[in-house]
């Protein structure tokens, strides 16, 4: 029976393609150091959470600009408007995408950042339930 049935997997996206491995051990390590000083709270562990805190923030930033740094690298080297658009539109919505698709308000207008979409959905919640 199953043969017959077909299937797909889709691919995800990661929200933020830049977050690596790495990024993922500081964000644990931070964490760790963070529940580590809220257990046990001492200069120590507050100074080692804080030092924790700031080597994931640098590490962060080092990890986004690089893959910025690659993206316009790979730009520069392509002579395709669609590779120039397309790092356009990804730099304006920050690298992540929404799972919602652009909303239609009652007036008309489209809403299309992640705020208006969430105004929108507040509106006609309330419209609704009132």
């Amino acid at each position: 029976m199953e043969v017959y049935i077909p299937y797909s997997f889709s691919q995800r996206k990661p929200s933020k393609p830049w977050f690596n491995t790495v990024c993922f051990r500081v964000i644990h390590d931070e964490e760790v150091a963070h529940k580590r000083y809220l257990s046990l709270p001492s200069p120590e562990s507050h100074a080692l959470y804080i030092s924790t805190r700031s080597h994931a923030k640098s590490l962060l930033q080092l990890a986004k600009h690089s893959f910025i740094d690659r993206k316009c690298q790979n730009l520069s080297n392509s002579n395709s408007p669609r590779d120039f658009w397309y790092l356009a539109i990804s730099i304006c919505n920050n690298f992540t995408s929404s799972s919602f698709p652009p909303l239609c308000h009652p007036d008309g207008t489209t809403a299309i950042s992640s705020v208006y979409k969430a105004e929108l959905f507040s509106q006609t919640f309330t419209n609704n339930s009132g």
